[in-house]
């Protein structure tokens, strides 16, 4: 990969990062009644056809991506084992490199997953009221997220 390609990927994924998180800042419901607006900020339509596809898309690329790298991993550790003498290691550096794609997207989805649900029960339901200390504790899960991402 050439640094233009690498600059060019890494701007564009700002960009619509940027871009979808400010959508809610110009298209929103601000005015809340009784002081219970945290689910209802963002409106529906944003959240369904927007937010909850784009953490679909995040995750299977999460998945793919790390799949991918754990596979030129193996190929890579096989490699070595092949021009070394280093042939009883194979399961350590193996479940080593699983262990790793395993825990990376096992924070991602304990993380995010139970935001996604929480809101989306909310919105479906409409009693935001009713359970706002479990939607208080799935957002701050989810937010916690950027403290556990290696």
């Amino acid at each position: 990969m050439t640094r233009r390609t690498s600059a060019f990927l890494i701007s564009t994924v700002w960009i619509l990062s940027s871009t979808f998180a400010t959508v809610p800042i110009y298209w929103n419901t601000w005015y809340c009644h009784g002081g219970d607006c945290d689910v209802k900020i963002i409106p529906a339509n944003y959240f369904h056809f927007v937010l909850t596809p784009i953490f679909v898309l995040v995750w299977a690329m999460m998945l793919l991506i790390y799949l991918k790298i754990w596979r030129e991993a193996a190929r890579h550790a096989k490699r070595i084992r092949s021009t070394t003498n280093l042939h009883n290691c194979h399961s350590i550096n193996d479940t080593k490199s699983i262990q790793v794609v395993m825990l990376t997207l096992g924070c991602f989805s304990i993380c995010w997953m139970p935001y996604f649900i929480v809101t989306t029960y909310f919105r479906i339901s409409g009693n935001s009221s009713k359970f706002s200390l479990s939607y208080e504790i799935a957002f701050t899960l989810a937010v916690c997220n950027s403290g556990m991402n290696p």
